[in-house]
């Protein structure tokens, strides 16, 4: 009887699938419409969103050099925002008005650390797409006593675990990577006007370490105009929170480059005229010699994407790798 007992138990565990607490895995498909409705939640500064004000401290190492500083952004809507950077002798204030965005900075050009801030926090306005993702696993974990069922997934060719917690199925993490060359975290999420955002920020990539952390994150009820007011000596360009891009953000025929080093990596700032051609550009990261020579020779010449606000094509700047691998 007892044999009989132990097998129709193990027989319903099967049936049933996994529990904790009474709470079962979800299914493929139950896991995949989490998380679509999970990363819209993450987007603080998209349409519709209340007014917030957010506060981060950054650490940026790049080999045996480290830089610290802040990240501070006051949002009222997509198209009215003030953005303040700070990190080493790094700084740059940024103002959006409508139809205009006044900039501030100290150096020549948008630094590199703050379009990695930028784009890692997917801040001020999210560009990042939404994409196509197939569940491949899902399983239990218990972290610190708590119990979470996370979300292997593949989008696009890159592996992503999102971790829910059990009871309530809020997102407690997001990874992907898993190595000394290249990884990434979204953790110790935050809940502010019906959003969940990362409080901790990580990023590794090819000897770069960048860490964020959210240190002041709440919404607001209304700004003070003087919050919005440009600061004195910035430069004003034209510009939208949603430009429509037409052609390619880089051109296709970008030269072909090896480095007896495969963790090299070039980096420039364009800045692009109305009509796809680089009004200015400089090296971010370079190597001097004939490589930078091909380069600047391409930039010259290139074609880039045009962005348009309604029918008026606008200046825009963006840092890339003006390059492809054999």
């Amino acid at each position: 009887m007892r044999t009989v007992f132990i097998a129709r138990a193990a027989l319903l565990c099967v049936l049933i699938g996994p529990v904790v607490h009474g709470q079962s895995l979800p299914t493929k498909k139950e896991a995949t419409e989490l998380i679509e409705k999970t990363i819209p939640r993450m987007r603080l500064g998209a349409p519709g969103r209340s007014p917030f004000h957010l506060v981060a401290d950054v650490r940026l190492e790049i080999g045996a050099n480290s830089f610290e500083g802040t990240y501070e952004l006051l949002w009222a809507s997509p198209d009215r925002y003030r953005e303040e950077f700070r990190v080493g002798t790094v700084g740059e204030t940024d103002v959006a008005q409508g139809d205009k965005i006044y900039i501030l900075r100290t150096t020549p050009t948008l630094s590199y650390t703050l379009e990695r801030v930028r784009f890692y926090l997917d801040m001020p306005v999210p560009t990042h797409l939404a994409s196509t993702r197939h569940v491949r696993k899902i399983y239990l974990e218990t972290v610190s006593g708590h119990s979470q069922f996370c979300v292997r997934t593949d989008s696009n060719g890159y592996d992503e675990e999102f971790c829910f917690d059990m009871a309530t199925r809020e997102i407690v993490s997001l990874r992907s990577g898993n190595s000394a060359i290249y990884r990434w975290e979204r953790t110790e999420f935050v809940a502010v006007d019906g959003s969940r955002y990362p409080g901790r920020v990580l990023h590794h990539s090819s000897g770069e370490t960048l860490e964020m952390h959210v240190t002041r994150l709440e919404s607001v009820r209304e700004f003070s105009e003087s919050v919005f007011t440009p600061p004195p000596m910035a430069s004003m360009r034209d510009w939208c929170a949603d430009p429509k891009k037409s052609g390619k953000w880089m051109p296709p025929d970008a030269p072909i480059l090896s480095f007896a080093n495969n963790d090299t990596i070039l980096l420039y700032y364009v800045l692009v005229g109305p009509d796809g051609q680089v009004e200015k550009s400089a090296a971010v990261v370079s190597v001097t010699g004939p490589i930078d020579a091909i380069i600047e020779r391409w930039i010259h010449d290139a074609k880039f994407a045009i962005w348009r606000c309604g029918d008026k094509a606008i200046e825009y700047e963006q840092i890339i790798a003006p390059y492809r691998t054999p």
